[in-house]
């Protein structure tokens, strides 16, 4: 009976500190977060707000990076933020993305969050990231193992999450409905989305006296918790159609690509 509890309380002692840990590391992943707002609000830039996929994004790849023995922004196979990004959650529509990364060896005062932040801030390019003033959102990911602790921070500008999920094949000249989340902290007031044709020529007939050239405009159905309803249209034949969206004149293209039989 002694040899049991003993036991029972090696696995209870265990289990706490991986919880510990966990805790932790958010913690910490949570003051980069709020130190790198700081600085942002600091010199006049909009705070970045958290993003659920780009934050496990970033837990996963600083996990790999120690599990794989390897420190770069170009994986194993190749991949960059936005390739692994496109893989991993291709339903986070987003018009830009960086990353930054933080890897120490050492139990010092350089494992800390604001000196993390301090040393991105002394890197041309890692600064650039967390100051660019088109990034709206964040994701940190923090990783130790013993002495080792590895950082990643990954930025983004999303427009839209992809809620619902589209057939497997698309078939042209018939409509789809697409559910989505609206992401950008703009005003949804003139916000628009259209297609653009596998045909960049094609006419497409909107009533009986206009047309537009190489797009197709789509209808916004918003509802009052601010999601929206988009309704795909396939009119201009077979081909690889491009999301675009934007506000008024201003938009982005190329954002997802439908391939439509």
């Amino acid at each position: 009976m002694r040899m049991y509890r003993l036991a029972l309380l090696l696995v209870l002692l265990l289990l706490s500190g991986l919880g510990w840990a966990r805790n932790s590391d958010a913690d910490f992943a949570k003051r980069i977060f709020e130190h790198t707002n700081s600085e942002r609000v600091a010199r006049g830039l909009a705070e970045l707000a958290l993003d659920k996929d780009l934050q496990r994004l970033a837990a996963d790849y600083s996990q790999r990076m120690c599990a794989g023995g390897f420190f770069d922004h170009r994986d194993p196979d190749g991949l960059q933020v936005q390739d692994r990004l496109q893989q991993e959650y291709p339903g986070l529509i987003h018009c830009g993305v960086g990353e930054n990364l933080y890897m120490s060896d050492r139990s010092s005062n350089s494992n800390n969050p604001e000196y993390i932040v301090q040393r991105w801030l002394e890197s041309p390019e890692h600064r650039k990231n967390l100051l660019d003033a088109e990034f709206t959102h964040m994701g940190v990911g923090i990783y130790r193992n013993g002495s080792k602790l590895y950082a990643t921070q990954i930025l983004a500008t999303p427009v839209l999450r992809l809620t619902s999920r589209l057939p497997r094949k698309l078939v042209a000249n018939e409509s789809y409905r697409l559910d989505c989340e609206y992401l950008s902290p703009r005003s949804r007031e003139n916000f628009n989305c259209s297609l653009g044709t596998p045909d960049p020529n094609a006419r497409i007939k909107v009533d009986l006296f206009s047309y537009y050239t190489g797009q197709i405009p789509l209808k916004c159905v918003w509802r009052k918790d601010g999601t929206l309803t988009l309704i795909l249209d396939f009119r201009a034949g077979s081909g690889e159609y491009k999301l675009q969206a934007g506000w008024g004149d201003y938009y982005y293209s190329d954002l997802f690509t439908f391939k439509v039989l």
